[in-house]
């Protein structure tokens, strides 16, 4: 992958994540939807993403290294199948 596919790549699993994250945790901080429910959301969404986004930039890289070298495969030469 190219810089800008990681770069996409990592920038929507950070977003994805910190939309379902941000709103199921505090559907379960708060015990349901009550009012200010949406603005609370959107807040600790953005939130969320700024950690995450970053994180994800620095974390990623190590974790797809080691996984490469416990299960014997080379940067160079992997290739990622869909079925």
């Amino acid at each position: 992958m190219n810089k800008k596919q990681i770069l996409f790549m990592n920038f929507m699993i950070s977003l994805v994540f910190s939309i379902a994250m941000g709103f199921f945790m505090l559907l379960i901080y708060t015990g349901g939807i009550m009012p200010g429910f949406l603005t609370s959301w959107l807040s600790s969404t953005l939130i969320g993403f700024v950690v995450a986004f970053p994180l994800s930039l620095i974390i990623v890289p190590p974790i797809q290294k080691l996984s490469l070298n416990l299960f014997n495969q080379s940067v160079h030469t992997r290739t990622i199948k869909y079925r």
